[in-house]
């Protein structure tokens, strides 16, 4: 059993800043080695001040051969599903209890049971709304809230409990309780989801047992009275060719995508995003959203010739070859600043025009506006997308 640090937290604070710190230096000194094309393990072994000058140099007076890039690797696309999987039965042992220190945080019949019978182990119980007053060997938090709950466990983990344990489910909990388990191993860091006809009695006794599994499980799903935990499992994507018209539908079909499908995708607006987006939409129909972090506008549109409705006399003296394509980007990036600056695109003008990026200006402002045309075997398509003001 881990010793408990003081009621404070003093220790653990400083503890986890000095591992922080090393993480990040350690961190930064793979990247910058990786940079210099040096082996880590080579420099460590290096016992004098020039020797790693030596290695990062090359030696002497000749300069280092930068490092030989690996081929990239493509790995065919894979489809992975939560599913469950049976987990031993889990009883709590009374002797390994006594004397420890719990905290319930949370009110209610529950609470206050589960309180009771803590104590009845003869464990110290305190029963608290909040963050609690002491420092605990474990917590059972009976009630979670993401985000709002971030504060209340960023102050219990800083006491190093050897158990937390909340009652589920809620929204949120299981990816938060998997990284707390990973980041603090030393803690029993784990959500219960507890079936929706549960009565108090069975989530208590359920709550107990799990002090006396310390497999590493954040999540724990009861049903049937039984323990079952959730791993990725690998599932077929349905077609791994083309479909008839080799557009990719087999494969959509396959992903249960359809007309009513929306998928929102989060990274970028060009490239494999890009890419992706439209072969999604041409392959099944549903609607796409794309976003990224700050503000930005994107645009999508299908490669057609509509110049002489699109475009005004100062706009076509700009436009390349052939027309249809550099119209359908000019109409691309007018909707992609309309969207950043959310308006519509009348008094929009593009005044610039080059391969990789358009300018537009409206109300005295431009705006780069840069694009990429995709092609799919239906129809070919313009992502255009803006971030601020020139």
């Amino acid at each position: 059993m881990t010793s408990r640090p003081g009621t404070d937290g003093g220790e653990a604070l400083i503890s986890e800043f000095l591992r922080t710190g090393r993480e990040m230096i350690a961190a930064q000194r793979d990247v910058l080695l990786g940079y210099l094309g040096t082996d880590p393990e080579v420099l460590a072994k290096a016992r004098t001040a020039a020797a790693p000058a030596d290695l990062i140099s090359g030696g002497g007076t000749e300069p280092a051969l930068p490092a030989e890039e690996p081929d990239a690797v493509v790995v065919a696309p894979k489809r992975y599903l939560m599913r469950e999987f049976d987990l031993a039965d889990a009883l709590p042992v009374d002797e390994e209890l006594a004397g420890l220190r719990f905290a319930v945080v949370g009110e209610g019949q529950a609470a206050e049971m589960l309180t009771a019978r803590l104590a009845g182990y003869g464990a110290e119980t305190e029963l608290v709304q909040g963050v609690p007053r002491h420092g605990a060997d474990g917590v059972f938090h009976l009630s979670p809230s993401f985000p709002d709950d971030f504060a209340l466990y960023q102050a219990v983990l800083a006491g190093g409990p050897r158990w937390l344990i909340a009652n589920g489910p809620a929204d949120g909990a299981r990816g938060f309780f998997r990284t707390v388990a990973r980041e603090y191993p030393d803690t029993v860091a784990r959500v219960v989801e507890q079936h929706p006809k549960s009565t108090v009695d069975e989530q208590v006794e359920s709550l107990l047992a799990e002090l006396s599994a310390g497999v590493w499980e954040p999540v724990v799903v009861r049903r049937d009275g039984a323990r079952r935990g959730l791993r990725m499992a690998e599932e077929s994507l349905g077609s791994t060719g083309a479909g008839p018209a080799g557009d990719g539908t087999a494969e959509a079909e396959a992903l249960g995508l359809d007309r009513d499908s929306v998928v929102l995708l989060i990274g970028g607006a060009k490239g494999i995003t890009a890419r992706l987006a439209i072969t999604l939409a041409s392959a099944s129909r549903c609607r796409v959203a794309i976003a990224r972090p700050g503000p930005c506008g994107i645009d999508v549109e299908a490669v057609e010739d509509r110049t002489d409705a699109d475009l005004n006399e100062a706009e076509r003296a700009l436009l390349g070859a052939p027309e249809a394509l550099w119209s359908t980007r000019f109409r691309a990036a007018k909707q992609a600043v309309a969207k950043r600056l959310r308006t519509g695109p009348r008094a929009f003008t593009v005044v610039g025009a080059d391969d990789g990026r358009l300018t537009v200006a409206v109300s005295g402002t431009r705006y780069p506006v840069w694009h990429t045309t995709i092609t799919t075997p239906a129809e070919d398509h313009v992502v255009a997308w803006t971030e601020n003001e020139e």
